[in-house]
């Protein structure tokens, strides 16, 4: 029986449920009463869990790891390519309940511990798997935006606006940072959504969200077989 990698699924979740900089509690907001750094990341929260969809794009490093990430995603899941050191997937979460996963051998080999038989037997195929398979559930989480965002923007760092004028691609925002240099950039008209994200402490890297509300959730594929082990 074929078993995912519980170390390098358990590598996913760490690379993206601890950045270095993004957090506080609270309920939501409007964006213009938001006055403090705890308000206007509130707010973005809030209203990244209540969007309908939205793509995440960008890479992050963590201890010598890094990971990129393609991604639409929707509270009932979402789909696109996730990628690791030694492996790349790709990935489609239906109803917050089965995962699709695909995968050349290479990165089967990665995924299956280095069983280089039913790596080669899986590669290139759709794979059908429960999302609550212990194996799988972390990258399962990553497509589900009401797990993402808690976890994207959970902990609780000290966080400050920062002064001056700001905007990403041309959309004002308003910018909070921390002390390791960490940066969200928050849309400060419209809803505010959170746009964009630079790690530059413990977590390095960079991610950009958009498409709010449009983008193009995949469809679960009509061929795929269920992974050997599994329900």
């Amino acid at each position: 029986m074929i078993e995912c990698n519980r170390k390098l699924a358990a590598g996913v979740a760490a690379l993206v449920f601890v950045p270095g900089a993004l957090g506080a509690p609270g309920a939501a907001f409007a964006a213009a009463g938001a006055r403090t750094a705890g308000q206007v990341l509130a707010a973005s929260k809030a209203a990244m869990l209540h969007v309908k969809d939205f793509y995440v794009s960008g890479s992050l490093g963590r201890s010598g790891s890094t990971m990129q990430l393609h991604l639409a995603m929707s509270p009932h899941g979402g789909g696109g390519s996730i990628g690791v050191p030694g492996a790349t997937l790709d990935i489609i979460v239906s109803g917050a309940k089965k995962v699709f996963i695909k995968a050349d051998a290479k990165s089967w080999e990665q995924l299956a511990s280095g069983n280089k038989g039913e790596a080669q037997l899986l590669a290139n195929r759709w794979i059908r798997v429960p999302a609550s398979n212990v194996g799988f559930a972390d990258f399962a989480k990553l497509t589900v935006s009401t797990q993402f965002i808690p976890q994207l923007l959970g902990g609780a760092p000290a966080l400050t606006i920062a002064g001056g004028v700001h905007q990403w691609q041309g959309r004002p925002v308003t910018q909070l940072t921390d002390s390791a240099g960490d940066i969200l950039d928050i849309a400060a008209t419209g809803a505010p959504y959170l746009l964009r994200m630079v790690g530059n402490g413990g977590s390095a890297g960079q991610m950009t969200f958009s498409r709010f509300g449009t983008a193009s959730l995949p469809n679960a594929p009509a061929n795929a077989i269920t992974l050997p082990g599994t329900k």
